[in-house]
């Protein structure tokens, strides 16, 4: 069935249905330009999100990370669908499928009853990769990007630049917008829990809202000064999505990381015992770090038990520092410093404010190239 041939009860949606609903986050934040939900699997993000653009006639972007994502959504319906359109035609009846236009890029449309796609394009389908290679496309005619799978898969190997690219390609889309009258572009990142620290919570500065709400068991958090809604989305909140008690999985796997990660929705793989507030009495200022532009930190030391603590306190006491923000003073720290506090962390000698803090020192390399 045709959108345009529905009624205005088949286009509803029933918020109350126990699966996520993207319009909700909209409606409670509605000045917001990013919005970040993570997950369980199956409480219907990318559903819902896709449904409310299509049937409210929304232009949109759907963005994967590579050009064979993009491909394999795109497949031949004979093959294996991996459509994210394929639960919504099968609970809506309509027949809305992707169509690969060249590599890296596609569309979805509606097809007729012989099965061509006819009307215009509902959204427009780019992989990361051909994005970041079409700076000079205009695209302001989209009102959203929707990104799957933000968090890579445990072991999935990514750029560590993608967090600028994601805002290069942010702007691109979002290119005279305001000057034209429009409403601000806005980017939606869905993913399932499994990494906190990654290359684009890294670079949006996410990392410490993350965590934050995970050590407070925090569902909904709206950054105001910012503009960015934080949802983490639970069975709890959402039954249809809990995977039932007495299911062999849910046994096998019960207590794991894999499963506070997969069927909880947590950041499972992640060790968040050195990130807390500590009292640096008693403690001398050891030195000072610039990184990421715009961040300072500090570290102190503690003679008698040989513990250090990284936070934002500043002092006024003169200190070593490093810019990290400049290549040679990268090299310098990991030679003077970096390999004896990865050590203290090792040995449980080294906490931190901040898990951003705490990923900066234990992943150093991941940040740097040394």
């Amino acid at each position: 069935m045709l959108l345009e041939q529905m009624t205005k009860e088949q286009l509803s949606e029933d918020i109350r249905d126990g699966y996520y609903h993207f319009q909700e986050d909209l409606e409670k934040q509605p000045d917001a330009w990013l919005y970040v939900a993570w997950s369980l699997r199956g409480p219907g993000k990318t559903y819902s999100a896709l449904w409310y653009m299509v049937r409210n006639k929304i232009p949109f972007i759907y963005m994967r990370r590579t050009n064979i994502d993009v491909k394999n959504l795109c497949s031949p319906l004979n093959d294996f669908e991996q459509s994210p359109f394929k639960p919504i035609n099968r609970d809506k009846g309509t027949q809305i499928y992707p169509v690969l236009a060249s590599e890296g890029m596609g569309g979805f449309y509606e097809f007729n009853s012989e099965g061509e796609p006819e009307g215009p394009q509902l959204g427009k389908i780019v992989s990361f990769a051909k994005f970041a290679d079409t700076k000079s496309i205009d695209m302001s005619e989209y009102d959203f990007i929707i990104m799957d799978e933000f968090i890579p898969l445990r072991g999935q190997i990514v750029k560590k630049a993608e967090g600028d690219m994601l805002l290069t390609i942010y702007m691109t889309a979002r290119r005279d917008r305001t000057k034209r009258g429009r409403k601000d572009l806005k980017l939606v990142l869905f993913g399932n829990g499994s990494e906190i620290a990654t290359p684009i919570t890294a670079g949006l500065s996410l990392i410490d809202d993350l965590a934050e709400m995970n050590s407070r068991k925090t569902l909904y958090y709206y950054e105001e000064e910012r503009m960015i809604s934080y949802h983490h989305v639970t069975a709890g909140e959402y039954p249809m999505a809990k995977i039932e008690d007495d299911a062999g999985i849910m046994k096998a796997m019960k207590g794991t990381a894999w499963a506070a990660t997969e069927l909880e929705g947590e950041f499972g793989y992640n060790d968040f015992s050195n990130v807390l507030d500590m009292s640096i009495k008693g403690m001398r200022p050891y030195l000072k770090l610039k990184y990421h532009k715009t961040q300072t930190a500090y570290i102190y030391y503690r003679e008698y038990d040989g513990v250090y603590y990284m936070t934002t306190s500043g002092t006024n006491q003169k200190v070593k520092v490093y810019d990290l923000n400049r290549e040679n003073e990268q090299k310098r720290f990991w030679i003077e410093q970096g390999v004896d506090l990865r050590i203290a962390c090792i040995e449980d000698r080294m906490k931190f404010k901040k898990y951003s803090m705490y990923d900066l020192i234990v992943n150093y390399k991941r940040y740097f190239t040394i």
